[in-house]
């Protein structure tokens, strides 16, 4: 909790980015917007030294950063994990997603039966890159930096998804 000090302007910053600059990301419909933030980012540079400190950059190497940026009435993503889970399972080390709040409500959804993340700001959840996982609704704006640390072996395509075998099940039996 509170691993990262989000500064004054910071989240305005980001949201304005990615108002401007961001495209539409996986989703249903278009209200959540991603654009990359380059690695001097005085808040990526922040972050990355926070999870040095905690070990969690040893072994792997630190991906790009985005801002993710959703609109109101920004509705869930489907559930899905950052990398294929055969390549994770075939690693020596997991790959990690992490998810830094800029605000206050920043949420990530887990699949049924296992308790979502809610976050404060400057919270940062750090999970397994074969964790399915899911971008929540919103109801208003919400703003958040997501950023990969990556292992030798495991390729993430960019801007690519892996649905989750519980999506896959369900698709499957609604199908």
């Amino acid at each position: 909790r509170g691993a990262v000090e989000v500064g004054e302007g910071e989240r305005e910053r980001a949201e304005e980015m990615a108002k401007r600059g961001g495209a539409p990301i996986f989703n249903p419909d278009e209200k959540r917007l991603q654009v990359s933030v380059g690695e001097e980012d005085p808040l990526v540079k922040r972050v990355v030294k926070a999870l040095e400190e905690e070990g969690l950059v040893q072994g792997r190497t630190v991906g790009p950063a985005v801002v993710l940026h959703s609109l109101e009435g920004c509705e869930r993503q489907p559930l899905h994990t950052d990398y294929d889970v055969r390549a994770v399972g075939r690693s020596a080390a997991k790959p990690l997603g992490v998810l830094v709040a800029l605000q206050d409500g920043t949420r990530l959804g887990m699949p049924e039966g296992e308790e979502g993340v809610e976050l404060g700001k400057g919270d940062v959840a750090v999970f397994d890159g074969d964790q399915p996982h899911a971008g929540e609704a919103y109801d208003k704006p919400n703003t958040r930096m997501h950023l990969y640390l990556d292992c030798p072996g495991v390729h993430r395509v960019p801007n690519e998804t892996y649905p989750s075998p519980e999506t896959h099940q369900n698709e499957l039996l609604e199908g």
